[in-house]
């Protein structure tokens, strides 16, 4: 789907080597949302959330406040 009715963020880590992080970025470029964000992690690879959770937990109560 290229577009959605939903807020989207997309919580990547600089170095993840599972995922591709341009394919999220090409997406992104095409994706129509009423609200779009990538929130990256520089220090994380596929785990942010293992990898800087301090950060993870404040972008993620961030995404929900607001909206």
């Amino acid at each position: 789907y290229t577009k959605l009715e939903v807020p989207i963020y997309f919580f990547l880590g600089r170095h993840d080597l599972n995922a591709p992080t341009f394919l999220v970025e090409e997406y992104y470029d095409i994706l129509e949302a009423p609200e779009k964000k990538i929130i990256w992690f520089e220090n994380s690879g596929h785990s942010p959330w293992i990898n800087e959770r301090d950060k993870f937990i404040e972008e993620v109560i961030s995404c929900f406040l607001e909206n």
